[in-house]
């Protein structure tokens, strides 16, 4: 496996962990789940983008505006027209 993906210390980790699978040791309980990881992260993450909130409105308070309008799709797609440069 790259270093850049998995490094010394995962790996260690993951080398005791098949180790254990393999002999029939029970392996060691997780001290953190992805599904807390998760939820602390979404979270966290809902905590900073409302502390950043007022610095973007009052950032953008004065920027005007404008609307475009884009024409609804009528027909079939263009898509199904292409062909291969082949």
């Amino acid at each position: 496996m790259h270093h850049l993906v998995f490094d010394g210390w995962s790996e260690t980790l993951l080398v005791d962990d098949l180790a254990r699978a393999w002999t029939g040791e029970p392996l060691r309980p997780l001290h953190v789940t992805y599904d807390s990881y998760s939820r602390w992260d979404r979270a966290r993450g809902a905590r900073l983008l409302e502390a950043e909130l007022p610095f973007w409105r009052e950032g953008l308070r004065n920027t005007p505006t404008r609307s475009c309008r884009i024409p609804p799709q009528t027909g079939k797609s263009s898509a199904g027209r292409r062909r291969s440069a082949r």
